[in-house]
């Protein structure tokens, strides 16, 4: 089954209100878009705008708290390959795809780190050693992010 991913796209919004077609609208550079559609799936995260369209008091929510965070950084740096995931004695990175010449890092942190514990060199250096792996070079950082690690759940599905 193809797909239609959409990249650098803004003002998304969704409706799906009862009794009408689930619809869709975003903004990108060419202009304002919609699109009808049979079924929506929202795979962008527990706040993304697939979780904040569902009414209050519709769902349950259930989480686990993991008792560690990540260090997340979205970077100029395209996956070559296959996503990339390390464990070490220092802890699990991961790059994963976020479009054509993006990633996200990933780096395992305490719940104490702080951003400014991090900057973009140290970041770097630790996903080389992270890694195995001398030959990683940097790029450019857009954004980093500290999070916690959890697990949540919504019912119903």
């Amino acid at each position: 089954m193809a797909g239609d991913v959409r990249f650098a796209v803004s003002d998304v919004t969704i409706r799906n209100e009862e009794g009408a077609r689930p619809q869709v609208s975003y903004s990108d550079a060419s202009g304002g878009h919609e699109i009808l559609c049979d079924y929506i799936v929202g795979c962008d995260g527990d706040r993304g705008v697939s979780r904040s369209s569902i009414p209050q008091g519709v769902l349950t929510r259930y989480s686990h708290e993991f008792g560690y965070g990540w260090l997340a950084a979205l970077v100029e740096a395209p996956v070559t390959g296959h996503p990339i995931m390390g464990v070490s004695d220092r802890g699990f990175v991961a790059q994963l795809p976020r479009g054509p010449h993006r990633s996200r890092y990933y780096l395992q942190c305490a719940l104490t780190d702080r951003q400014e514990d991090c900057p973009d060199q140290w970041m770097w250096d630790e996903i080389r050693v992270r890694l195995f792996d001398v030959s990683i070079q940097n790029a450019a950082v857009h954004d980093k992010d500290l999070v916690p690690l959890r697990s949540v759940v919504y019912a119903p599905m």
